[in-house]
């Protein structure tokens, strides 16, 4: 994105037009952007053809929003299939260890509220019930 407005001040500045980049799916970076943010809240088994691809030239533009992308599936396949704490527990270490391996700092916030509320989780992973708080 920084070069793309670099690129565009240097048009400007030179009285020239911009002309953007056309991906292989015709959208341009600020589109591919902007029309992702509706997948990326799904599951992958949930997505359309046409988002499969257009995550497919995401992911190869910005391989960091795979990594997040990734973590973050990661965390909700722990809540959505696990019910033994012990088992959810080596499973969360093992979560945390690879946010402190990527190095994202808003997922070190998460990382530390789960550390924080440990006991709440546990109760959820015995007994599926809603977490408080």
């Amino acid at each position: 994105m920084d070069q793309e407005n670099e690129a565009i001040e240097k048009a400007n500045k030179n009285r020239e037009r911009f002309e953007p980049e056309v991906l292989k799916n015709r959208d341009i970076l600020k589109q591919i952007l902007t029309r992702s943010r509706y997948f990326l809240y799904k599951k992958k088994s949930k997505w359309s053809k046409n988002q499969i691809e257009r995550a497919n030239l995401l992911f190869d533009l910005f391989p960091d929003i795979q990594k997040a992308y990734d973590l973050t599936q990661e965390l909700r396949s722990i809540f959505e299939s696990t019910i033994d704490k012990i088992v959810g527990f080596a499973k969360l270490e093992k979560w945390h260890e690879k946010v402190d391996h990527l190095g994202f700092k808003s997922f070190n916030t998460i990382s530390r509220k789960i550390i924080n509320h440990y006991q709440t989780i546990f109760n959820y992973f015995d007994n599926k019930a809603p977490m408080v708080g």
